[in-house]
């Protein structure tokens, strides 16, 4: 429970819904600050209030590029951090949950067309 971040623009996009008409992905870049992080190490987490003591949960996380793919979105343990894809070749990437949006600054907006399928290089082309 709390407000979602990521510094992985796929990941961001990935959650990102398409506006009417124009069809466009809107992602909102902040600067957060975080003083007190626990570290969320395996999927026991879900849908708990941030831990007592702690203003965000911080989890390496795979997932799939789609959402609509039935592919769950989890935490890995940190023995497995320095591994750039999962076994079956899905993304690694942060996922950092504060306690509450004062912690955060927006900064930009970045709009993207919407495409069927954009890989990573035209998407930063886009910016």
């Amino acid at each position: 429970q709390g407000v979602y971040f990521t510094p992985d623009l796929d990941y961001a996009l990935s959650y990102a819904r398409h506006t009417q008409p124009k069809q466009q992905a809107i992602v909102i870049g902040c600067n957060i600050t975080i003083f007190n992080p626990y570290p969320v190490c395996d999927d026991h987490m879900e849908g708990e209030p941030i831990r007592d003591h702690s203003d965000a949960h911080v989890a390496v996380v795979r997932h799939a590029d789609n959402l609509s793919t039935s592919l769950p979105t989890e935490p890995i343990p940190p023995e497995q951090w320095k591994d750039a894809t999962n076994p079956i070749g899905t993304p690694v990437s942060m996922e950092i949950v504060l306690k509450e949006g004062l912690n955060a600054l927006p900064r930009f907006i970045l709009v993207f067309p919407h495409t069927p399928k954009v890989d990573r290089c035209q998407r930063i082309a886009c910016l």
